[in-house]
């Protein structure tokens, strides 16, 4: 759908992103990460863009970075840190910062090629 409705691709993402505006998790989190992942593989600039911000949103959520890691966020920066809009790569940069707060997954996101992202996201 995106890929042939740019707007109502972007107009679905923003439905998304509102989702991620919470200061808490709720049930189901796990699907608006999963949806998010998978639409930021989108071609639009700023889709990818609207993806980061909302996934940058979840990734301030402690409970919630765990379950980023597990549904393939790695996997998203490791993409737009080659070839994303600066601004979009900004963001990027600020959820991996965050992820890796959370000690728990630290391991698991230098196994996802956490490391090959940072550097992407830190050579302009």
């Amino acid at each position: 759908l995106i890929m042939i409705r740019v707007e109502l691709g972007v107009i679905c993402v923003r439905g998304l992103y509102n989702l991620t505006c919470v200061d808490i998790s709720y049930q189901f989190i796990e699907r608006v990460i999963r949806a998010l992942v998978s639409l930021s593989m989108s071609g639009a600039a700023n889709v990818k863009h609207l993806c980061a911000a909302a996934l940058c949103n979840l990734s301030d959520l402690k409970s919630v970075r765990p379950r980023m890691v597990e549904e393939g966020a790695i996997t998203v920066l490791t993409t737009l840190s080659r070839g994303a809009e600066t601004r979009t790569r900004r963001v990027c940069a600020v959820i991996l910062q965050n992820l890796s707060a959370a000690k728990s997954v630290r391991v698991e996101m230098a196994s996802r090629s956490s490391v090959t992202a940072a550097y992407g996201l830190s050579s302009d």
